[in-house]
């Protein structure tokens, strides 16, 4: 768990990868919960889906505490509200380009909610093609099965007409235009022709049909593209209204960023093998305190950098005002190994990066002695 601004983790604790994440976090919501109001007065506790259980979100309104979460889409309702999107007046999200959004009521486990349901116009355009390949990838094998289905010989009707609807059963696109025709073929043991009065050994049964994919599946599939709920239990409009909803939401990125910094390879985690628990819990303890520290000297930079009114060159050679402390760290690397080669490249590096590292150290020395 990490807060919102920078990005510095509040809350670590290692678990089995059994764990599930929808009791795990009742777990820490019911333990934890009272320190985190007590010590950071967080305002909102912004989680994904697994954290959307009624008993989790009934422990969190006893609790007194507002939450921001998605909804997910496995719920009737959420469902049945989804599908209806098109049909619904969005109003645009201020400050979001291609966002729209509808505010429903909603008291799902009990709890009284704000419900947001929002419509990325250009993902819905994108998921389009994407479901278009899935769909006729998808229609094309069920036809294939049929084909080799109606290949099969069958010893009785019965058994034609259990295997077509076994197929029927299984196919999520396909389906039949007319019953299936069932097509009896006679079976002689000897070879050649038969005369016209012997009499078959046995009959094959054929199953045949025609399949087609009916448009109403295609609009139902159609009809939740590019949405997705957003649920509250904050009541006051004025409080919180859907940009503020959905910007609150998105910083919950700041968790997807720690992550990525702990799984770098520049940690080299690869190269230590631990078999104790207890040294797995340490290593990660002492992995969470690098984040830490490595979230707040990023957070103090590109605060003194917007208070300065100052700038600093990405990676493209381009100003910017939040720049990564990896690329910061980069730049003051690039000057000591410029200095240790030799003299001249030495003084090449300077004169690229001078005004860099002055700026930089600049910054630092104001914002420690102001």
């Amino acid at each position: 768990m990490t807060e919102n601004e920078a990005g510095i983790p509040v809350f670590m604790a290692p678990a089995s990868g059994n764990v599930n994440d929808k009791t795990y976090f009742q777990e820490i919501i019911k333990n934890h919960l009272s320190s985190f109001k007590a010590a950071l007065n967080s305002r909102y506790l912004v989680a994904d889906a697994a954290m959307y259980v009624a008993e989790t979100l009934q422990s969190l309104d006893e609790q007194k505490q507002l939450f921001i979460s998605r909804v997910p889409l496995n719920i009737k309702d959420v469902k049945d509200l989804a599908c209806k999107a098109p049909a619904m007046s969005l109003e645009p999200v201020e400050g979001y380009e291609d966002y729209y959004s509808a505010e429903v009521p909603s008291c799902y486990g009990e709890v009284q909610q704000r419900w947001f349901l929002f419509l990325n116009k250009k993902r819905r355009h994108n998921e389009q093609k994407t479901l278009s390949r899935k769909m006729q990838k998808q229609s094309l094998k069920e036809a294939r099965d049929l084909e080799k289905l109606s290949k099969k010989a069958f010893l009785c009707r019965d058994d034609a007409l259990k295997s077509f609807a076994l197929w029927q059963k299984q196919s999520k696109l396909c389906q039949s235009e007319t019953e299936p025709e069932v097509i009896c073929k006679p079976c002689y043991s000897g070879k050649g022709r038969p005369s016209p009065d012997s009499k078959p050994d046995h009959f094959e049964y054929f199953v045949q049909a025609e399949c087609f994919v009916s448009c109403e599946k295609r609009e139902n599939a159609q009809a939740s593209l590019g949405c997705f709920i957003l649920g509250t239990n904050e009541l006051d409009q004025d409080s919180l209204n859907a940009s503020e909803l959905l910007s609150t939401y998105k910083s919950q990125q700041q968790v997807e960023g720690g992550f990525r910094f702990l799984k770098s390879p520049d940690f080299l985690v690869s190269s230590l093998y631990l078999k104790k628990a207890e040294r797995i819990e340490a290593l990660l303890m002492v992995m969470t305190l690098c984040l830490m520290v490595y979230a707040a000297i990023q957070h103090r930079i590109r605060q003194e950098l917007k208070k300065q009114s100052r700038v600093f060159p990405d990676q493209k050679k381009k100003p910017c005002q939040n720049p990564t402390a990896r690329w910061v760290f980069f730049c003051f690397q690039g000057i000591s190994v410029l200095t240790v080669n030799s003299q001249e490249e030495h003084v090449v590096g300077l004169k690229e990066r001078q005004w860099t590292i002055i700026q930089i150290l600049g910054i630092f020395y104001e914002s420690v002695y102001s």
